[in-house]
């Protein structure tokens, strides 16, 4: 229990800082600059992060308003349900939920050369002459959805993901079995799926 909130609390922490950025237009980023880059960037050093804190600005206010105005795009998330502010960070997609294709050309841990999902929502902390994310594996990664990405079968339709796919459900295996990491959701895209087949 002591855990998830402590998951919850540093969730809670992490997230407080994009609105008091949208809501001083990016200026609280400048002024708690080391905090802020430390959290999007698992870096100390500012200096190297600050062109970036006026474009990721603008990029939560483009994707509050693509939440209010999306229904799909704000069911893709179990964050926006409330159900995995407690659950661990993670660095990859839960393995109970996805698999990788079996014609994936690349190795398992790597997207290859694919960045749709970066480039699907614009993401500024993309670098498209890389292909890098400026904020692989930082707090933010690990505790929102960059890092679970994909989470479900809605996630990887949207973004048209060519490497990840829904994981059969093995013989005897609950469809709705809720964990809180999704699972209950990939349930329920697999019953819909199958009346619909």
């Amino acid at each position: 229990m002591l855990l998830k909130a402590r998951w919850f609390l540093v969730r809670l922490g992490v997230i407080a800082l994009a609105p008091l950025a949208m809501l001083t237009l990016g200026l609280s980023a400048y002024l708690l600059a080391p905090i802020y880059t430390r959290v999007y960037f698992s870096d100390w050093r500012f200096w190297r992060h600050h062109r970036r804190f006026l474009p990721l600005t603008m990029h939560c206010w483009k994707i509050f308003f693509k939440l209010l105005a999306e229904p799909r795009y704000r069911r893709m998330t179990a964050l926006m349900a409330g159900t995995d502010w407690f659950s661990p960070p993670r660095s990859g997609p839960n393995p109970s939920i996805v698999q990788v294709r079996g014609d994936w050309p690349h190795p398992a841990d790597s997207c290859g050369e694919c960045s749709r999902c970066c480039e699907t929502i614009d993401c500024p902390a993309h670098d498209p002459d890389t292909g890098l994310c400026a904020s692989y594996a930082s707090a933010f990664w690990n505790y929102f959805p960059c890092g679970r990405y994909p989470a479900s079968d809605a996630q990887i339709a949207y973004y048209q993901c060519p490497k990840w796919e829904l994981r059969p459900l093995a013989q005897g295996e609950s469809q709705a079995e809720p964990t809180g990491n999704g699972r209950q959701a990939r349930g329920e895209q697999v019953i819909a799926r199958q009346r619909s087949g």
